[in-house]
């Protein structure tokens, strides 16, 4: 399996760092200057393609619900509204930041944080190249279904903080949803860990021959289920039944912090993606000449 020449890993980064902090006399600094210089660069690049490719999801999502629903969808910033995902950042930003008079303010401002950290976390651990880094955790698998479990909390943050009783419902709403889905999701993981015998991703990934979709089918299927219903995505999406609670636990948040919320909704599903790829579809695993990435991204 080849791979894109030149990709950016951490170890790659490491021995760039390291060499040329050697070269300005860091001396017994070096090694660890250049661990946490790798570090950040390496969270830079993650964090950045994840906040680009969820602009770019939610661009094309409403476009096809356009289509769906025989209307044009965005398609006045940029050819075919392309840059209309930009275009509402930059009206969010601009928008009053408030916070309700009897708003807990420290969880109310927690709470955005606390929901989009454990997607960009999960992120960290997926392998896309067989020298991966936190990809070859040996706790891999059990550390996504760890970070996962912080959603809940999240959500009930975001509820409780704006002391709402819209938003406590949908938070409260939330947080059962996401426990109850979180069992059939652990047992389509068991399948997946059975049948690799590791909890390392590059692990369950290089056991791959055949793609475990195709050998277990039913324990995808279960996965995948329990899995739409954690991104509280339709039809699962109760949290924020409009007819009911109004925008549920995001009621009462505006501007930075509402934008946060929304990156955080529409990231989820780019990470589940991802997820699903490296345990069932083989992860970066394809065909020579095409590159494992480019293999893993039309995954």
């Amino acid at each position: 399996m080849n791979y894109l020449p030149g990709f950016i890993d951490f170890y790659t980064l490491y021995d760039f760092c390291l060499t040329l902090f050697q070269n300005f006399g860091f001396g017994d600094n070096a090694e660890w200057l250049s661990y946490l210089t790798a570090g950040v660069i390496i969270s830079f690049i993650v964090i950045n393609l994840m906040i680009l490719s969820t602009a770019f999801y939610t661009w094309f999502e409403r476009r096809v619900l356009g289509r769906f629903q025989v209307r044009r969808g965005p398609n006045r910033n940029g050819p075919f509204g392309i840059f209309q995902p930009f275009a509402d950042v930059v009206k969010l930003i601009m928008k009053e930041d408030t916070i309700p008079t009897e708003a807990d303010r420290p969880v109310f401002t927690l709470a955005p944080i606390a929901l989009v950290a454990p997607t960009l976390l999960i992120m960290t651990v997926i392998p896309m190249g067989e020298s991966s880094f936190l990809g070859s955790l040996n706790i891999g698998i059990l550390f996504i279904v760890g970070v996962t479990s912080v959603n809940s909390i999240a959500i009930f943050m975001a509820g409780w903080g704006s002391r709402n009783k819209y938003a406590i419902l949908g938070s409260m709403r939330g947080a059962a949803m996401l426990i109850s889905y979180e069992i059939p999701m652990a047992l389509g993981i068991t399948s997946v860990l059975l049948m690799s015998g590791s909890l390392a991703m590059t692990s369950i990934v290089s056991s791959q021959d055949i793609w475990f979709i195709v050998v277990m089918p039913l324990g995808f299927f279960v996965f995948m289920a329990a899995a739409t219903a954690e991104i509280s995505r339709t039809p699962f999406d109760q949290i924020e039944a409009e007819s009911e609670l109004g925008s549920g636990y995001n009621t009462e948040f505006s501007g930075i912090k509402f934008a946060i919320l929304f990156l955080a909704e529409f990231m989820a599903p780019i990470v589940t993606a991802a997820v699903v790829a490296t345990l069932f579809q083989g992860g970066t695993k394809g065909f020579d000449p095409i590159p494992g990435q480019i293999w893993f991204v039309l995954k």
